[in-house]
């Protein structure tokens, strides 16, 4: 059927479009109290970050895995 055609397309489209791997390491979460950030990962890393969503910032290594997280959550 068509429906079925194009999910196969869009299959095929998300896996060779990719995404950043999870690596297997221990994750730790820094917290800045002046800044009220949040890293989740490694804040060293700075190689190649992209905010994904408002306050949410999410860094990739040279191997295209994902190494940190950052977050500014924003308490109402």
């Amino acid at each position: 059927s068509a429906a079925s055609d194009v999910y196969k397309r869009q299959e095929v489209y998300i896996a060779k479009a990719g995404s950043p791997k999870l690596n297997d390491k221990n994750w730790t979460v820094f917290i800045n109290p002046k800044t009220r950030w949040i890293c989740i990962g490694n804040p060293q890393c700075q190689e190649r970050a992209v905010e994904f969503i408002d306050n949410c910032i999410g860094v990739i290594d040279g191997n295209q895995e994902l190494v940190a997280l950052w977050l500014h959550p924003c308490f109402i």
